[in-house]
């Protein structure tokens, strides 16, 4: 007879990560240019990323998502607290993980 257990295993839930990856990395990318519209960000994140202006407006319209590349080079670019700061929006670890996961509970015989 299984017996109920309270570990649990969080895992990911494909298209709530899409969604707040694609979210957070627009934000990352307005970041870099506060007071500029969207075509002036796409405009000057292009240069920066080596892609086309219409590719980085795909991403703020949250259309595609960017590659790991892109997301390594803003991150490079702001340093890993800023970047961290953007990517959870200050939320903890837990919070952020309620957003893009699901919780699995297992029983165990």
């Amino acid at each position: 007879m299984p017996v109920e257990t309270d570990q649990t295993d969080l895992s990911v839930s494909p298209s709530d990560l899409q969604e707040v990856a694609r979210l957070r990395f627009a934000n990352m990318l307005r970041a870099l240019f506060p007071e500029a519209s969207d075509a002036e960000v796409a405009r000057a994140c292009a240069a920066y990323l080596g892609c086309s202006p219409k590719t980085v407006e795909r991403w703020l319209a949250l259309e595609t998502g960017a590659p790991f590349e892109a997301v390594f080079a803003l991150g490079c670019r702001f340093g890993v607290f800023r970047t961290a700061e953007l990517l959870t929006l200050g939320q903890s670890r837990h919070s952020v993980m309620a957003l893009i996961g699901r919780r699995v509970f297992r029983a165990r015989r």
